[in-house]
C-alpha cells in the first residue's frame, strides 16, 4: 500500500503529481526524439494513458472549484484509473473523469477514518465523538482540517446504540453537483448515494 501524506497534504508537495509530471516530460521527450523503432505495445500504451492522466490534471487545475483536499491522497495508479476509458475530449467527459478521481480519493480516506473512529472509541468507553476534530489524535497519519471541514458526523453518544447499518459520518456537499455521489461512513462500512 502506498505511503500516505503525513502533514497539511495541502502546502507539500504531492510525489505522485511530480511523479506524473515527470512522467509526462518523458512522453513529450519519447515524442520528440527521432526514433528508428517505435516503442513496444505496452510502452506505447503506459505512455498514452499517463499523458491522459496528464491532461486531466492539467483540466483540474482550470476548475479549482472542482478539486478537493482529499485528492491530495491519490497515487498514479488512481490517475490512471480515472482516465481509463475517459472521455476527455469533452466538457462532460471531463466532469465524469474527475468525479471518478473524487470518488477514488474518497475511498483512500475509508480505512484513514474506521481505524481513527475505532481508536477513538477505544480510548473514549465506546462513546463516539462529539465533533470531527476529536479524531485528530487517532490519525495515524494526520488528516488536514480542510477534509475535517467537508463531512459532519450523523450520530453521536454510546457506539452499542448504533444498529447495523447505521451511518456515522457524511460529506456535506458535492464538488461537482451533477456527478458526485454523497459519500457516507459506518462502523465497517460506507455506501454512495445522491445529494
Amino acid at each position: 500500500m502506498n505511503t500516505l501524506k503525513t502533514e497539511n497534504a495541502a502546502s507539500k508537495p504531492n510525489p505522485d503529481t511530480d511523479e506524473l509530471l515527470k512522467l509526462r516530460g518523458e512522453v513529450a521527450r519519447l515524442r520528440s526524439k527521432p526514433s528508428a523503432q517505435a516503442p513496444d505495445a505496452f510502452t506505447a500504451t503506459v505512455l498514452a494513458e499517463t499523458a491522459r492522466a496528464g491532461r486531466l490534471n492539467e483540466q483540474l487545475a482550470h476548475m479549482p472549484e472542482k478539486r478537493i483536499p482529499e485528492l491530495e491522497w491519490l497515487t498514479l495508479t488512481d490517475w490512471l484509473d480515472a482516465v481509463k476509458d475517459a472521455d476527455l475530449e469533452s466538457e462532460a467527459g471531463v466532469r465524469k473523469a474527475l468525479s471518478r478521481l473524487r470518488r477514488l480519493a474518497k475511498n483512500r480516506l475509508y480505512p484513514v477514518w474506521q481505524a481513527a473512529f475505532r481508536a477513538y472509541l477505544d480510548n473514549n468507553a465506546g462513546q463516539l465523538p462529539g465533533d470531527l476534530t476529536q479524531l485528530k489524535p487517532y490519525f495515524a497519519t494526520a488528516v488536514h482540517d480542510s477534509i475535517l471541514e467537508r463531512y459532519q458526523l450523523l450520530s453521536s453518544g454510546s457506539a452499542s446504540n448504533l444498529k447495523p447499518g447505521d451511518y456515522i459520518l457524511s460529506e456535506r456537499a458535492p464538488a461537482e453537483q451533477d456527478y458526485d455521489e454523497r459519500y457516507e461512513m459506518g462502523l465497517g462500512h460506507d455506501r454512495w448515494g445522491h445529494f
